[in-house]
């Protein structure tokens, strides 16, 4: 299968997790035997070297003068888009959500959901900053969506913010964060809280949930959870 990578995080990131991301996905599908191109146009990024270069069609600056990220992003839309056309992919993966209208609609599309920071804690980035739009305009178009975690799938399916009392955090902490490290914990005031809602899990239990912004002002303490070697975790001593 011929896939075909887009030029966007590229364009945007010189390091960082998602380009980081695609770089190792680009490998290991390569390693698969499917025949797999990177139309990165005129990047900076730096992971893209370690990669053979018959999988990457593009040539790199050591940056981008200032302020010109948005006009390469441009320029690198139409030049790929013709690289695109002329190489006959099945099928486009979307490296980020696109600023410029995708050509191509008859191709099949991927996107990749890396978190819903954005929607659920909108106050906290300033106006310039939010990629909802982008963001929905992308997962209309898409034929396939990705998570890169269970819950970046459970904010997007839900449209809620997950919350677990102390009794129910170590059953959380297991079944979906088992493993995981660098993990932080916050103890949210509840008594204030518009539409906070107590709904069953699958396992019958009570959950909170909240079906609105959580603010600054209602997170009380912030906790550093610590992980065993056996993948498990351990709690402040104070909620153990």
């Amino acid at each position: 299968m011929k896939i075909a990578f887009d030029y966007q995080i590229f364009s945007q990131q010189s390091y960082g997790g998602i380009s980081r991301y695609y770089n190792t996905l680009a490998s290991n599908l390569s390693r698969l035997d499917q025949d797999i191109s990177i139309f990165a146009g005129i990047h900076r990024n730096k992971y893209l070297s370690s990669l053979p270069k018959s999988l990457v069609r593009g040539y790199e600056l050591p940056k981008y003068p200032l302020r010109s990220t948005k006009l390469f992003l441009l320029a690198n839309h139409y030049l790929t888009n013709y690289q695109i056309n002329q190489w006959s992919p099945d099928l486009i993966h979307e490296t980020y959500y696109s600023i410029f209208k995708p050509t191509f609609n008859h191709l099949p599309r991927i996107v990749t959901a890396y978190d819903m920071v954005h929607e659920l804690f909108p106050r906290q980035f300033k106006k310039k900053e939010l990629i909802t739009q982008r963001k929905k305009s992308s997962f209309d178009r898409a034929d396939h969506i990705i998570s890169i975690s269970h819950n970046t799938k459970k904010d997007l399916i839900d449209g809620y913010i997950h919350f677990s009392k102390k009794e129910q955090l170590n059953l959380t902490l297991k079944k979906h964060f088992f493993k995981q490290d660098k993990l932080v914990l916050l103890e949210i005031e509840v008594l204030n809280l518009e539409n906070l809602r107590w709904e069953k899990s699958q396992t019958k239990d009570l959950f909170p949930h909240l079906y609105s912004i959580l603010k600054l002002k209602n997170v009380k303490n912030v906790f550093k959870i610590i992980l065993n070697s056996d993948g498990t975790h351990k709690l402040p001593s104070n909620l153990q």
